[in-house]
């Protein structure tokens, strides 16, 4: 028995051959998830249908169609470390889109293609395994391409991770409605925090993961402040014509945010936080003076940090 026979043994009986249609499996699925990916996201961008397509209503995302691509394309190319990232990067994606819409996906078809992908990764190693046994002179990267491809592998790593961080993530500063992300959006009309047709003006949270764990919120109309605590939400709301007093209670800076106190009709009060960074405190602040009719801050102006 030849010496590539028992390697081919040793390597879950995959010759040749074999290794080369996994890997084209592989790739073709890759390039299918990314061409449904891409389908989805700009059919959702060019009809704004909402619904269950509006989580994908985000042209950020035909970044990840395109990643997905490459990758794909890499896998063809037989490349170990595209066959690995692939894999990863798909079922990270499954994984945080069930964490971010709170559905649970269907599993079948993820488990299929996951397993599609990781015969892939075996069969990108058995490949170069069984290359380099016919000819001891073969090197799947060439060894002067270590030099570009080292510091390339780790800035795209780094490119991924502020990417991944700032898509989990809430934003640290007071935002305007139109900055919202569609799927946060869609997220707090799922829950009942804004209503069907209620648009946001203004939005502030100061969670870092979850845009349901705090929120202070000024929409077209009402202004809103909910959080969570032990998995219970509490909501306090009031419309502007409920408004009767806006009161500064404290002033913020780099490190804490502006308290600002609402007093409604019925003589009952919460309380917003904003950050001052970029003047959002101020910003907020006039959002629900110009919407109550008010020409002059009932409390000193905001000063900045």
């Amino acid at each position: 028995m030849s010496q590539l026979d028992n390697s081919s043994r040793g390597t879950n009986a995959l010759d040749l051959q074999g290794a080369e249609k996994a890997i084209r499996q592989g790739s073709d699925l890759g390039f299918f998830v990314a061409l449904l990916w891409l389908t989805v996201v700009i059919l959702s961008i060019a009809t704004d249908y909402g619904g269950v397509l509006d989580q994908w209503n985000d042209p950020w995302m035909l970044i990840d169609g395109l990643l997905l691509a490459g990758l794909a394309f890499g896998v063809r190319r037989r490349s170990r470390t595209c066959a690995i990232s692939l894999t990863a990067y798909y079922v990270f994606s499954v994984i945080f889109k069930s964490v971010t819409t709170g559905r649970a996906p269907c599993i079948v078809v993820p488990a299929i293609l996951v397993y599609f992908f990781a015969r892939a990764i075996h069969a990108t190693f058995v490949y170069h395994k069984l290359r380099a046994i016919q000819d001891p002179e073969y090197r799947a990267v060439p060894r002067r391409a270590y030099w570009f491809l080292i510091p390339g592998a780790a800035a795209v790593v780094l490119l991924l991770s502020f990417a991944v961080i700032g898509e989990f993530m809430v934003p640290t500063v007071v935002i305007e409605g139109a900055e919202m992300k569609p799927r946060c959006t869609a997220l707090l009309r799922e829950r009942g925090l804004l209503h069907e047709n209620e648009q946001v003006v203004m939005f502030y949270s100061t969670a870092f993961f979850s845009i349901l764990r705090d929120g202070n919120m000024l929409t077209d109309h009402r202004v809103v402040s909910y959080e969570t605590i032990d998995d219970k939400l509490t909501v306090y709301q009031a419309t502007y014509d409920d408004i009767v007093e806006v009161e500064v209670l404290s002033v913020g800076n780099f490190f804490e945010d502006t308290m600002i106190g609402i007093v409604t009709t019925s003589n009952e009060g919460f309380v917003l936080f904003a950050s001052t960074e970029a003047g959002g405190d101020k910003r907020l602040l006039a959002g629900i003076e110009s919407r109550i009719g008010q020409t002059e801050a009932v409390s000193p102006p905001v000063r900045g940090p």
